[in-house]
């Protein structure tokens, strides 16, 4: 597996700048390597916890979310897949 950890970063980084297209575009683009590597969702979900779903103003960007809570939820706390015990 390359070395992804400096994209991650990245990633993250644009997360917490808190502009709203950067955001959505980050979600979508994390989704990608997430599906591409699923052994990175350690280092990325804890900071795509704190985004909530109305926040975001892109179709793609609520569906990248929605994946992600579908493949990743039990790492999340508030995600209905950890409530449910799935």
């Amino acid at each position: 597996m390359p070395d992804v950890s400096g994209i991650i970063e990245r990633l993250i980084g644009f997360l917490e700048y808190g502009d709203q297209e950067i955001v959505a575009e980050t979600l979508v683009q994390m989704k990608d390597l997430l599906r591409r590597y699923p052994d990175m969702s350690e280092v990325c979900i804890p900071s795509i916890s704190s985004i909530v779903q109305n926040q975001l103003n892109r179709p793609d960007a609520r569906c990248a979310l929605v994946w992600i809570l579908g493949h990743h939820g039990e790492m999340i706390q508030a995600s209905p897949k950890s409530n449910f015990g799935c």
